[in-house]
């Protein structure tokens, strides 16, 4: 089974501060995900035009693991988490992935 990526942006609500949002995904959101089974890396990156959110890549060893395992840590083992997501941030340009080749830059 191929690899997968998944992207998305993540944008705080009107009344939300982007420092509140970054600090709930670092403590809260990304060890979320990778307590999830199949779930291999997750990076947060902070979006350069001025947006007041940050863009997060999921890299899953499945599409199978991905599509598993993230209604099952949502619903059923951290809802809290996903409900604290919902008041701080909207989720914005969801993009699942199949990885088809990875190179390496070459130095």
């Amino acid at each position: 089974m191929a690899e997968t990526r998944v992207f998305y942006t993540m944008l705080t609500k009107a009344d939300g501060k982007k420092k509140e949002l970054e600090k709930f995904l670092k403590k809260e959101w990304i060890p979320a995900l990778l307590s999830a089974k199949g779930c291999l890396r997750v990076e947060l990156l902070d979006d350069y035009y001025d947006r007041p959110g940050y863009c997060i890549w999921e890299y899953w060893e499945s599409e199978a693991a991905h599509r598993q395992q993230s209604p099952e840590l949502w619903n059923a083992e951290k809802p809290d988490v996903w409900q604290k997501m919902l008041q701080l941030a909207i989720i914005e340009n969801l993009r699942e992935c199949r990885v088809v080749e990875t190179q390496d830059q070459p130095r």
